[in-house]
């Protein structure tokens, strides 16, 4: 049990990488579709407000993720991302 209790643990934070990869992908489309859209001059809505994109960090295993950590690591903080047209 405790070897599923692990690998259903290594899925979610996978789960968590693959989210936050797409987030950030989705930011870096919305900036380039309204950069192009200012040099066009083409009208645009303005952007959707976003959740801001957080970094699950490294994996920690069970048995260490209980144990406090010394100094907890801080992400900065992410504007908003706009939402992607389409």
């Amino acid at each position: 049990k405790a070897k599923a209790a692990e690998t259903a643990a290594k899925n979610a934070h996978g789960d968590k990488i693959a989210a936050y990869q797409l987030c950030k992908s989705r930011e870096k489309v919305a900036a380039h579709y309204y950069k192009t859209a200012k040099t066009t001059g083409a009208k645009t809505n303005p952007p959707t407000a976003t959740p801001a994109c957080v970094d699950p960090g490294a994996y920690k295993p069970a048995d260490q993720a209980a144990a406090p950590a010394a100094a907890p690591a801080v992400a900065p903080a992410a504007a908003p991302a706009p939402a992607k047209k389409g």
